[in-house]
């Protein structure tokens, strides 16, 4: 229990600072956008290649993959079948609902409890990759086809959803940084010293931002105070 409790104190400190931040205004309004774009883009993919480059190929093919796998299939169909009969919703408003339902948080949350707690998280790379190459494709083969055939707006042509998937690897850095690490990993590479130290060095970066910008993201902003008290609310500014 203890060493439970020492695994997760670190994630509630670092997003209790963050919270004391975003209300003291110290960053400034636009604190929560800017850190979440840096871990997104720059220290999380930085992370995550050095993790998954330096762990063995027979790593990827861990029997815990395939109950994680079951479940979220499970989990998303439950969710389509609710939203569709109990909830009379379209095509597309059902593959929304079965996304929200089975899919996980494993980037920006799930690696710093992985790191923290675990200290491991060699496993969250199997996680981002069977949702990516799996769930997502088929999400947006529903999504692309609802649209169509839901009366969608104007730019969901046909095989949109099939350019999205097409194009998802090289829009997102964390799959990039995944599959890189998965392709060095496979084929025994190291990277040279300077650079495998500068990206253990960024990456180190990624799971306290991670969760100072969670603590920000609780207080909701400069507003957060006054919306407590049931004032107006500010539109969001992290998108």
């Amino acid at each position: 229990m203890h060493a439970l409790l020492s695994g997760f104190a670190p994630i509630w400190v670092l997003t209790g600072i963050g919270y004391a931040v975003a209300r003291g205004g110290l960053l400034g309004e636009h604190a929560e956008r800017v850190l979440g774009r840096f871990v997104f883009h720059v220290a999380m993919p930085a992370a995550l290649f050095t993790v998954v480059a330096g762990s063995r190929p027979a790593d990827f093919a861990h029997p815990s993959m395939v109950a994680f796998a079951a479940g979220t299939a499970l989990v998303c169909a439950l969710g389509f079948l609710a939203a569709r009969r109990l909830f009379g919703r379209g095509l597309a408003d059902a593959a929304i609902g079965s996304m929200a339902s089975g899919y996980v948080n494993s980037a920006n949350l799930g690696i710093p409890v992985a790191v923290q707690v675990l200290g491991d998280a060699s496993f969250v790379a199997q996680v981002i990759l069977f949702q990516v190459l799996v769930v997502s494709p088929v999400i947006l083969t529903l999504l692309d086809s609802g649209t169509r055939t839901d009366g969608g707006p104007a730019d969901a042509r046909p095989g949109a959803g099939l350019r999205r998937m097409l194009t998802m690897p090289v829009r997102n850095p964390i799959i990039m940084a995944s599959l890189l690490g998965v392709a060095v990993s496979a084929t025994g590479l190291r990277l040279p010293a300077a650079l495998g130290h500068s990206c253990d060095v960024l990456g180190a970066a990624a799971v306290p931002t991670a969760l100072i910008t969670l603590g920000l993201s609780l207080h909701g902003g400069p507003g957060g105070a006054s919306r407590g008290r049931g004032g107006p609310r500010r539109p969001s500014r992290s998108g």
